[in-house]
Formats: structure tokens, C-alpha cells, sequence
């Protein structure tokens, strides 16, 4: 089970960041009409949608459809705009609560559900290190700067 430690190792890198960050750092811009408070709030939506689908996967039996690129970039352009509004404290708190939540709900799932999804290119939704290391070495990034 790799990817559960990958999980932890991740989360705990982000609640660092979280941890170490001021109200000043959360609006800091990091490029692309992003800051890095937008940032953080677009993990905690991705964490969280991926904890309901897979909620409702294991309930009903049936995978949600993978949207396309164009697809998810818009919801991430749509949601940027909400993302600016969300506080600091309010912020690093749903992040963190979200990571928490899928990390749990990911090593709840048996070795069949996880071939299952790893076979139908859902893979990302248990293994949620990856989507977490991308941006934040975006973030710490711009933090070094």
C-alpha cells in the first residue's frame, strides 16, 4: 500500500506549508491569476469532490465519468474566482479537513476497489500524493522567492 504512505508524506508536507504560512502568503499571487490561498482551496475541492464520488461509488456501484480536459479546466477557472474569497483561517482549515478526509476514505478501500479504479484510469482518486506534490512545489516555490 505505497501509495497511503505517498498520502501521508503529502498531506503532512501540505499542512507544513499550511502551518507556516501568514495571511499576507495566502494572497500571494504565484502566476496564472492564482495565489497561493486559491491554490490550497483548489486541493481542498478536488480532495473533496474525489471523497464524494468515491462515497457514492461505494454506495451505488457506479463509477462517476472522468471529465476532459476542457471540462476541468473550466471548473478550475470557475472556481478560482470563488476560491479568492475564502479566508485565510477559513482556508487552511478546509484544507487540511479535506485532505484528512480522502486520505481516510482512500485507505478504507479494499485491494479490488483499488484495481478496479487503477484499471479504469481513476487511479488519482486514491492516489492523491500526485495532484498534492504538483502544486505544492508550485507553492513552495513561490514561497522561496
Amino acid at each position: 500500500m505505497d501509495f497511503q504512505d505517498d498520502n501521508r508524506i503529502q498531506n503532512d508536507r501540505l499542512k507544513s506549508v499550511l502551518d507556516k504560512l501568514s495571511p499576507a502568503q495566502w494572497s500571494q499571487d504565484i502566476g496564472g491569476g492564482w495565489s497561493i490561498g486559491t491554490m490550497m482551496c483548489h486541493l481542498a475541492f478536488w480532495d473533496q469532490l474525489t471523497s464524494v464520488r468515491l462515497r457514492l461509488w461505494k454506495e451505488k456501484g457506479r463509477l462517476a465519468v472522468i471529465p476532459d480536459e476542457d471540462n476541468i479546466n473550466s471548473i478550475n477557472d470557475s472556481l478560482r474566482f470563488i476560491f479568492g474569497a475564502i479566508d485565510y483561517e477559513h482556508g487552511k482549515t478546509l484544507v487540511k479537513k479535506s485532505a484528512d478526509e480522502i486520505d481516510s476514505i482512500a485507505q478504507s478501500l479494499t485491494p479490488a476497489q483499488l484495481a478496479e479504479l487503477e484499471s479504469t484510469g481513476r487511479d488519482r482518486w486514491f492516489k492523491r500524493s500526485l495532484h498534492r506534490s504538483h502544486h505544492l512545489e508550485r507553492i513552495e516555490r513561490a514561497l522561496a522567492r
